[in-house]
């Protein structure tokens, strides 16, 4: 279980790295894949997701896995369009796997 949490810190992690020095624009869309919503690591991953958007990472949506009800992509969706600063509009694209 510590070896699962420090690989996704280190993800997270990276993937702020990345965002910290994007410059450039690229011909296809950028996707994060998160988490499930049900586990202790959504909340960071959105977290992380959000920031990068903040660094100018132009990231068109990210894609949700473990999906057992449509409840839960209107959750993630109103998560990133309601960011307090503005910086998220509502084609922000959640893309669910839906699972049961």
């Amino acid at each position: 279980m510590l070896k699962t949490k420090t690989l996704k810190k280190e993800a997270r992690r990276g993937l702020l790295q990345i965002s910290d020095t994007f410059e450039e624009l690229l011909p296809t869309k950028i996707y994060i894949r998160v988490n499930s919503i049900d586990t202790e690591y959504f909340e960071e991953d959105i977290d992380a997701v959000i920031q990068s958007i903040n660094n100018g990472m132009p990231i068109t949506g990210i894609i949700l896995p473990k999906v057992e009800h449509y409840k839960n992509v209107e959750t993630v969706h109103k998560i990133f369009v309601s960011n307090k600063d503005g910086s998220l509009k509502n084609s922000f694209c959640v893309k669910p796997i839906f699972s049961k």
